[in-house]
């Protein structure tokens, strides 16, 4: 490449390998895209329908999540009545990142089979009237004021 020489690209078989996996990346985004406005019309059988989701969600499990932790899921519920806290192993989750928007994750089911960092993560759902600490004493107080009254439910038949 000495005195302005032009490299010769025969030569160079990483160059070809490199347009290749361009023009292949560039191939399935096409196809990918084709997808994507073949669903959006709406105008195609059930397994049409089939296939290009399962190629679209394919394409974006490969290309736009990451998975970036493994995470123990505790829903987390609290009790009006007594102020207790109850705690419920939802199952592990795979966190998974979007690799072109950082700030947006997702939750997976299931566990990875990579290895990833393994962290704790609560969800906090609607407090409840009564949990399983004090609905017993709950019923017994509302027994206690209710005086029982006992309803004869079986129809009697005529004679």
């Amino acid at each position: 490449m000495e005195n302005g020489e032009v490299p010769n690209v025969e030569d160079d078989d990483w160059l070809k390998d490199l347009v290749a996996e361009s023009m292949a990346i560039q191939s399935e985004k096409d196809t990918v895209a084709k997808a994507k406005k073949k669903l959006a019309s709406g105008q195609i059988t059930k397994t049409e329908r089939e296939e290009l989701s399962e190629l679209v969600t394919r394409y974006d499990e490969a290309r736009t999540w990451e998975s970036v932790a493994q995470v123990a899921l505790i829903h987390v519920q609290a009790c009006l009545t007594c102020g207790h806290h109850e705690y419920f192993f939802q199952g592990w989750m795979v966190e998974q990142q979007h690799r072109f928007q950082p700030t947006t994750r997702r939750l997976i089911a299931g566990e990875s089979p990579m290895r990833l960092p393994i962290r704790k993560e609560r969800h906090y759902q609607k407090a409840r009237s009564q949990c399983t600490h004090c609905l017993d004493s709950y019923i017994r107080a509302r027994q206690a004021l209710v005086p029982f009254q006992f309803v004869n439910h079986r129809k009697e038949e005529k004679q």
